[in-house]
Order: structure tokens, then C-alpha cells, then sequence
């Protein structure tokens, strides 16, 4: 095909060209980064929901405290905190409410599980506040009275001393 411009057919050899060159690169950029097929994937699926019922189907997921389990946690809370007793301890100053107990209810939560489960628990979290580490040197050392209370809960015989109302 012939075109009335100067030039006009080198021109679009150059355009395939440069357009042949960024498909390659984008062919080459997805490839490298198989990660994003992974990304792309959770577009045409809902891998959250996925897992939900996963774990609900295998039966993993821990039951929630009643509303009066609650109460009686932060009754707990409240006593504790007065003494200095982890975890949760240094959020009475700086939280209100339910949320100023947050820490301990989470904690009740693990203490339980592991002893309804008869297991010993890997606890991952990025909390690194001194109401669940000692510091020192930048070396991070789960809090001895925590590791002493979940041992004191899980040896048999001994019941949960959990304040209900």
C-alpha cells in the first residue's frame, strides 16, 4: 500500500517494531514475576473466602467469647492492671473501654484454645510492647510471667481462672 506521505511506510516499520519490543518486554516483566500471576488469579477468585471455609471446614477456627465472658475478662483486666500483670497492663492508660483489654482477651483466647485442644501454642504476632516481651539489647524474650501462667493453665487438674460475672 502506498501512502501520500514522506517516509510514512518506514514509519510504521518502526512502530511494529517498538510495539513488538514492549509486548517482548511485558511478556518478559509478568514472567520474571510469577507472583503476579498469583495476584492476578485472586482477581477471578476470592482466595480469602477460600480460606475461611477452609478453616471452618477443618474445624480451625477458635470459638468467640460470650458477650458475659467478655465482662468477666475485663473485670480480670481490671484487677490485673492495678498489680502490673501482663499482657495488656500498660494499655489501661492509653485505651478505653473493651479496646484497653484487647491484649488480654486475645491472650484468654490462645489460654483457652491450647487447653481445649490439649496443645501447646506457637504465638506469632508484631506486638513487640514490653507487655509481652522483655528487651534487652534488641533481643526479644516472651514475657516468664505469661509462659508461667499458660503452663500453671495447661498442667491437668488445674481449672482456668477466668472472673465471670
Amino acid at each position: 500500500m502506498t501512502r501520500h506521505f514522506p517516509e510514512a511506510d518506514e514509519f510504521q516499520d518502526k512502530i511494529d517494531e517498538k510495539y513488538d519490543e514492549l509486548k517482548t518486554m511485558l511478556t518478559d516483566y509478568f514472567e520474571e514475576r510469577s507472583v503476579l500471576t498469583l495476584i492476578q488469579d485472586s482477581w477471578t477468585s476470592d482466595v480469602v473466602k477460600e480460606l475461611v471455609q477452609e478453616l471452618l471446614d477443618n474445624n480451625q477456627i477458635m470459638t468467640d467469647f460470650t458477650r458475659d465472658e467478655i465482662y468477666g475478662i475485663c473485670e480480670d483486666g481490671e484487677n490485673r492492671y492495678k498489680k502490673n500483670i501482663p499482657p495488656g497492663h500498660k494499655d489501661g492508660k492509653k485505651k478505653d473501654g473493651i479496646r484497653k483489654y484487647s491484649d488480654l482477651i486475645l491472650w484468654k483466647e490462645v489460654i483457652r484454645f491450647a487447653k481445649e485442644e490439649q496443645k501447646n501454642i506457637i504465638f506469632v504476632t508484631d506486638d513487640v510492647k514490653t507487655d509481652w516481651w522483655n528487651i534487652e539489647d534488641d533481643q526479644y524474650e516472651f514475657l516468664p510471667q505469661l509462659v508461667q501462667e499458660f503452663e500453671e493453665i495447661q498442667r491437668p487438674g488445674h481449672e482456668q481462672t477466668m472472673v465471670l460475672p
